[in-house]
């Protein structure tokens, strides 16, 4: 009996209190939630990098032109038998006249009587950095005939767009500029007033890519998570649980025993 007593006070001395486990336990646990939280910023980060490198970036320096071609003044009569009806139409080119584009216009110019038509005809185009420096505006006045279908040339002109964006600079407000219009046989014959703007930024900044929020982070552009990193999520739990469980066990069996 004094053996047996003796060997249980001697247990009790040797064994550390409960208060040291729990303490021990929840600063194990402490130091395992952080290193939770550091993997799934890890995870986040790299998620975000994959998905930048796949999305397609925004063209830089691109300009949106918008014009207005609001009217001719003096055109040519080309018709011998009636007035002119005439209308413009607008295209995008190379020097040597290549069309690349034609512009379509907000809303239909009709046809006007007369060689002082109105037609404010609405037109916008964009421009990437190579077509500000070689695609040319072209401008051409035509006029249905009467008696058969089609329509007959009347004239036009040409300028470059490097040369527009030059001469807008920094301008806000639309610009107006009159132009004389060329026949067949290169000779003025009219003008034509159209107005311009550019909107957009020459050399825009490529914008940084989001950084994840440690307590609720999403996926950057909106998208959802990639079954493959939701799988190393997973995985990094799983882990995470089986060692919290290990450590839990062997601090139990000590107190146990």
């Amino acid at each position: 009996m004094l053996l047996f007593q003796a060997a249980s006070i001697q247990h009790n001395i040797s064994s550390p209190p409960l208060l040291i486990y729990i303490c021990f336990v929840w600063i194990i646990g402490q130091g395992v939630l952080e290193k939770i939280g550091e993997l799934k910023k890890q995870l986040f980060e790299i998620e975000n990098q994959h998905i930048t490198a796949l999305t397609p970036e925004a063209p830089t320096g691109s300009r949106r032109l918008e014009i207005a071609v609001k009217n001719g003044k003096k055109l040519q009569n080309v018709h011998r038998t009636h007035s002119l009806k005439a209308y413009p139409v607008v295209y995008i080119g190379y020097e040597d006249g290549e069309i690349v584009d034609e512009l379509k216009p907000k809303k239909p110019a009709d046809p006007v009587d007369g060689s002082n038509p109105v037609w404010d005809a609405k037109f916008t185009r964009d421009f990437d950095e190579a077509g500000q420096e070689r695609l040319y505006l072209f401008v051409r006045v035509e006029s249905n005939r009467k008696i058969r279908s089609g329509s007959k040339f009347v004239g036009e002109f040409s300028v470059a767009i490097k040369d527009l964006l030059k001469d807008f600079g920094d301008a806000v407000d639309k610009k107006s500029v009159r132009q004389d219009i060329m026949n067949k046989k290169g000779e003025a014959h009219g003008k034509v007033t159209f107005e311009y703007k550019f909107t957009g930024t020459l050399d825009p900044q490529p914008a940084d890519p989001p950084l994840p929020q440690e307590d609720s982070p999403q996926p950057a552009n909106g998208r959802h998570d990639s079954n493959r990193h939701s799988f190393l999520r997973a995985f990094a739990g799983k882990v995470v649980r089986t060692l919290v469980g290990e450590l839990l066990n062997i601090v139990v069996g000590r107190i146990l025993n």
